[in-house]
């Protein structure tokens, strides 16, 4: 009986060490915002964003992930290029910030379209926020219209289509361009 908890003891401890850390997550950021994150070549996306990086048995070892140069590039046409060094001290769940390069021309664009990515993006939350919140309160009368109707009389042909419940879509891909007139910045968005 001792030997079969010691081995259980053991059994687990390896399957949660192992598990902690297969993959660390790092949060991407650059001041200011909206810079384009390229990774071997390859268009991430524009800051902020999420990154994934496996962690290999190697890599617990030595302590931490050593990344090949990420490209971030403003809308200015400052831009940089720098590995990262993912300590594995620090948790699966990291953050880093690329600063903009201070002696290149036209920061002020870049500022400005930094404002402009984080406003986009304060409006999609705020719209994910209604959304989840108008989901909430229909599952929610969904689930009070069964509760009273399941201490009411049965009837037949009870449900409406307003009575439905709604699945969550999350929102579509916002696709958006930015273009410079005169100084001032200007951000379609489809």
């Amino acid at each position: 009986m001792e030997k079969t908890i010691s081995t259980l003891l053991v059994m687990v401890s390896l399957l949660l060490g192992g598990c902690g850390l297969n993959k660390v997550n790092v949060a991407l950021n650059s001041l200011p915002q909206g810079a384009e994150i390229y990774y071997e070549g390859k268009p991430w996306g524009r800051t902020p964003l999420q990154a994934w990086w496996n962690v290999t048995p190697a890599h617990r070892a030595a302590g931490f992930v050593s990344t090949s140069p990420l490209e971030v590039r403003w809308i200015s046409g400052a831009s940089k290029s720098e590995p990262l060094t993912i300590w594995l001290s620090n948790g699966s769940y990291q953050t880093y910030t690329f600063a903009r390069p201070r002696d290149f021309a036209d920061y002020e664009k870049d500022a400005r379209f930094g404002l402009e990515v984080e406003k986009m993006s304060n409006q999609l939350r705020a719209q994910q926020l209604a959304q989840e919140s108008q989901n909430a309160l229909i599952l929610s009368n969904a689930i009070n219209s069964s509760a009273t109707t399941a201490f009411s009389t049965p009837r037949i042909n009870q449900i409406t289509p307003h009575s439905a419940v709604q699945v969550y879509q999350p929102p579509t891909k916002i696709d958006c361009t930015t273009r410079e007139f005169a100084n001032t910045l200007h951000t379609e968005c489809k």
